[in-house]
């Protein structure tokens, strides 16, 4: 099934969490925990199915490792509190999809799941027989781990299904938007420049006075006097972005026409002048080239408001207790 922006990016999403928690959960390995106590907790009912505080506890353990948050410090705990509650509607509704899927027959071979691990993994500077090693030797269950990525897999096509078929990107769309914002779609101006560094005590003046009066070319200027790059090539720097250039340069530059020099450009405790050798103006690029990048940018938001009306309509019609 080809993947869509939407679930393209709650794979690679989910793939990171679930990688940062089977990070946690081996580093987690030299603190014991009563399992027979958390296991035996129940935290919420979601049409019948459980979710247990030791769910929670490996699902919150990511965010406890990025935000640095730590459960023996209590000044975190209404902070950890706060974030359990959040993280649990999350798994609330992670079992909703589950649940859904089900109903429409998406199921998930051993060997894609098998393959995702490795993925992840190869990821984390190891082979999946490595992995297993090292989750046995920590006491993490392979088949639970496993588990988790297969749901992952499983609501990411029944996203794929339910949600990005119903978002519709015309190419009528893609040709209006395109028209709207072509400035978006113009590169950047370059200039080619030559420069002529002058050294100190030169009379620098003097110097440009013969360039503009004819009597020198600012080539065979840059060859005598220049104290720069690129004498050998007339002080040519090749073509810069507009963009890149320093506020001096662009005032310098922003008067001239093809083959005109600047006048005196003091930067730091350089004197030089600035020759425009060549004007490149930016072009448009054509709506080929940025054709799939328009649609996922009209493509986006619509997702994003029909994910969040799915997902509602599934909480609407399930039975959820919460004891946490």
């Amino acid at each position: 099934m080809e993947r869509t922006l939407l679930s393209t990016r709650l794979v690679e999403t989910s793939r990171t969490l679930f990688l940062c928690a089977f990070i946690c959960l081996l580093s987690l390995s030299g603190t014991p925990v009563r399992a027979e106590s958390v296991l035996n907790k129940i935290v919420a009912f979601v049409n019948g199915e459980i979710i247990t505080q030791y769910d929670l506890q490996a699902a919150v353990a990511p965010e406890l490792l990025r935000t640095g948050l730590s459960r023996k410090n209590s000044a975190h705990a209404e902070s950890i509190a706060a974030m359990e509650k959040k993280v649990l509607e999350t798994l609330i509704t992670d079992e909703l999809f589950v649940q859904e899927a089900e109903q429409y027959g998406l199921t998930v071979k051993d060997s894609e799941v098998e393959n995702e691990i490795r993925k992840m993994a190869q990821q984390n500077g190891m082979t999946l027989e490595e992995a297993k090693d090292q989750m046995k030797a920590d006491g993490v269950s392979y088949d639970t781990f496993a588990d988790k990525i297969r749901k992952n897999i499983i609501r990411s096509r029944l996203l794929a299904f339910m949600v990005s078929r119903k978002v519709v990107v015309t190419k009528e769309d893609v040709q209006a938007y395109y028209d709207e914002h072509k400035a978006d779609f113009a590169s950047a101006r370059k200039v080619a420049v030559k420069m002529l560094v002058f050294a100190a005590n030169t009379d620098a003046a003097a110097i440009l006075e013969q360039i503009r009066g004819g009597s020198l070319s600012f080539e065979d200027a840059v060859a005598q006097y220049s104290i720069g790059p690129a004498k050998d090539q007339g002080g040519l720097m090749g073509d810069l972005a507009w963009a890149d250039l320093s506020d001096a340069w662009r005032t310098a530059l922003s008067p001239l026409s093809e083959g005109q020099v600047s006048d005196l450009v003091r930067q730091g405790a350089q004197t030089m002048v600035l020759k425009l050798d060549r004007n490149i103006e930016g072009e448009l690029v054509p709506l080929e080239q940025v054709a799939d990048q328009i649609d996922h940018k009209l493509r986006e938001p619509m997702l994003e408001a029909r994910f969040e009306e799915y997902t509602k309509k599934l909480r609407d019609k399930a039975v959820v207790k919460i004891n946490f």
